[in-house]
């Protein structure tokens, strides 16, 4: 007889015989006309929500009582075949928050080209790529002479994440249930279970109720975020290493999303033009994580660093102090991962004449940002897409000076939204792009 080792290897391999062989005759079935059982993930929501009302002649954006509905203009469009059309999608930074629909990039953009050209503003306020979607679709379906695709503001704040056990590995967890949602076996099984068994993530933060960062999501994932239940902005590390990886899924996600819009697109013929996300590097991250040093050292840091460092109000333009470099880059060594250290090294190094250095920090300092409203990742995913397909790209990583909103109020940076001027340099690049493609022509 065989010892039980070999016994158990062998029940193993007998059983998973068996279910390859269910797998297999589930398939066929399928190709012989029956139901898809399979539990995909999805990349969309929403999809069945209405984007257009109104008649051919008078296009209007339905209304959308989404928590929003204070930012959706009232916004009209003819319906002209014989005038080339280009339709603008993306969140409050097409949108034009803070200013008349005039001095948003698309009504600038709208004025360049002139009355020959309609110029259609689909910006949604509080969107991320997955409500999206169905806006892009929608815009697909009028068959415009360019899309211009200008996502990626609000991942992070918005995009879906795993809960209860799932949620502590959130990449992980994507990458098995995805993998698992593909075996049509797995969906004959969850359709027995009731809909049971784990299959995709959920919107909703309710979907946290066993985890044990709920309180940490619920206070991050809304815009503006909610810091003031973390003492000097810092991030314990059992939270940091959960909230990082959500980073990671949401990049995941949105790349998987902007890849569909795009397919969507060329199935119908339609030519896109994708922008990457304006940011402002002087903005300082919002939420430190802790990765390689106690709370206590990184409070002695930023104490430190506070003392040596410039005034907020004018942190580029007031003297210099000569250990402030120093002390910064010692804080960086001590932990690179700390955001608000790459970003005190950015200042030091700027301050010293050194501007790539510093730019190269202020960009460590997004990218490890724990509340951030994009990353460099999300343009890295931009640029990779464009360059892969062959899709023309309008560059808008950095903002220029002169760019920057102000929201109302003189002091305030805003690293989403730009001024009326930055919409007009964002204009005359779009309009350079679309014409060196001859897309309007």
């Amino acid at each position: 007889g065989l010892s039980l080792p070999r016994r158990m290897l062998l029940g193993l391999v007998v059983a998973f015989g068996l279910l390859a062989m269910v797998e297999v005759s589930l398939r066929v079935w399928v190709r012989l006309g029956g139901a898809d059982l399979r539990t995909l993930d999805p990349l969309s929501r929403d999809m069945d929500v209405p984007v257009l009302c109104g008649s051919e002649e008078d296009l209007v954006l339905c209304p959308v009582d989404d928590g929003h509905g204070d930012l959706l203009r009232d916004r009209h469009f003819a319906h002209d075949k014989d005038r080339p059309r280009v339709i603008a999608v993306g969140e409050s930074f097409v949108f034009g928050l803070g200013y008349e629909p005039q001095d948003s990039w698309p009504g600038r953009l709208q004025a360049r080209l002139g009355d020959g050209v309609e110029v259609l503003n689909f910006g949604k306020c509080g969107s991320e790529s997955s409500s999206l979607m169905p806006v892009v679709a929608a815009a697909i379906d009028l068959h415009p002479d360019a899309l211009l695709l200008a996502i990626g503001n609000n991942e992070y704040a918005m995009a879906p994440y795993y809960g209860g056990l799932f949620g502590r590995h959130p990449v992980l967890s994507h990458d098995a249930l995805s993998a698992l949602g593909q075996l049509q076996l797995y969906g004959l099984l969850n359709r027995g279970l009731g809909g049971r068994l784990p299959s995709r993530a959920g919107m909703a933060l309710r979907d946290f109720a066993a985890h044990p960062q709920q309180a940490a999501f619920q206070a991050l994932h809304r815009r503006p975020a909610d810091i003031s239940g973390f003492p000097r902005a810092l991030v314990d590390p059992p939270a940091t290493e959960v909230l990082e990886d959500s980073k990671r899924l949401a990049e995941r996600l949105f790349g998987e999303r902007l890849q569909t819009m795009l397919r969507w697109a060329r199935s119908q013929q339609v030519p896109v033009v994708l922008l990457t996300v304006p940011r402002d590097p002087l903005t300082p991250p919002l939420l430190s994580g802790l990765h390689h040093i106690t709370r206590v050292q990184a409070e002695s840091w930023l104490d430190r660093l506070a003392l040596a460092g410039p005034p907020r109000q004018d942190p580029l333009l007031s003297p210099r102090s000569s250990d402030y470099l120093a002390l910064a880059r010692q804080a960086v060594a001590a932990d690179p991962q700390l955001a608000s250290f790459q970003w005190q090294l950015g200042l030091a190094l700027w301050r010293d004449g050194q501007q790539e250095p510093a730019l190269s920090a202020w960009e460590q300092a997004r990218q490890w940002d724990l509340a951030p409203d994009s990353t460099p990742a999300i343009n890295v995913a931009i640029r990779h897409l464009a360059d892969r397909e062959g899709v023309p790209l309008v560059d808008l990583d950095r903002l220029k000076d002169g760019w920057v909103g102000t929201s109302g109020t003189a002091n305030y940076r805003d690293q989403v939204h730009v001024s009326p001027e930055g919409a007009q340099a964002i204009a005359v690049e779009i309009d350079r792009a679309l014409s060196a493609k001859g897309l309007l022509r």
